[in-house]
């Protein structure tokens, strides 16, 4: 999986379960939650975590869900590559 495929997937995510961007498509590359003004509250991380551990099929611990990780498309699109490479299915 490229990091483009990631990146795809996530904006899917982004738009299908949080109502971001008018589609997935839309959403920019270097989406910024905190940029654009919808930073993720804590209920929110939660379920953006649940969705990525479901989609990559990856197991993230309370330390990964952070307002660090969860601040741009950019910054989750690297955690998960790495997660990937490093545990591959």
């Amino acid at each position: 999986m490229t990091d483009n495929d990631i990146q795809s997937a996530l904006k899917s995510i982004l738009h299908r379960h949080f109502s971001i961007g008018d589609s997935p498509e839309s959403i920019e590359d270097d989406f910024d939650f905190l940029a654009s003004g919808t930073a993720l509250d804590s209920v929110e991380m939660l379920e953006l975590a649940i969705a990525i551990e479901q989609r990559f099929r990856l197991t993230l611990t309370p330390e990964d869900v952070s307002v660090e990780l969860f601040s741009s498309l950019p910054r989750l699109t690297r955690f998960i590559t790495s997660r990937i490479h490093e545990n591959p299915v």
